[in-house]
């Protein structure tokens, strides 16, 4: 069974992650960003956070459990944006960077909010 404060961390986290991405590439790297890439982006990384959240892997170091959530939910959307014609750059730009996000996600969720996940 899931933690629901954990998993309410998990996808705020996710949240303001996918916030940030979009501000940084808008601004930062001056990508031509719209109201559906922000969609797309705030999407992706509340997912991280959800798996993140749900998942009860306890076998693993909170690193390598959102290394994991995000290189899954990555693949998933890597996919979706293959299928959709985007650019190989992209495609292997997302496999790269929602491992980095998960792991940012999971510390934010285990070390700074102590929502770790419980044993059974």
């Amino acid at each position: 069974m899931f933690d629901a404060r954990r998993l309410k961390i998990a996808v705020f986290m996710g949240g303001l992650c996918g916030v940030a991405c979009f501000l940084m590439g808008k601004y930062l790297y001056g990508l031509p960003l719209g109201a559906s890439n922000l969609g797309f982006i705030l999407l992706n990384r509340a997912m991280i956070g959800f798996a993140v959240g749900i998942s009860n892997i306890t076998t693993l170091t909170w690193s390598r459990h959102g290394a994991l959530m995000g290189a899954v939910v990555g693949a998933i959307f890597a996919y979706a944006d293959a299928m959709l014609g985007f650019s190989w750059v992209v495609i292997v730009s997302i496999l790269c960077i929602n491992p980095i996000f998960g792991i940012i996600i999971e510390f934010g969720t285990t070390v700074l909010f102590g929502a770790r996940i419980k044993k059974t």
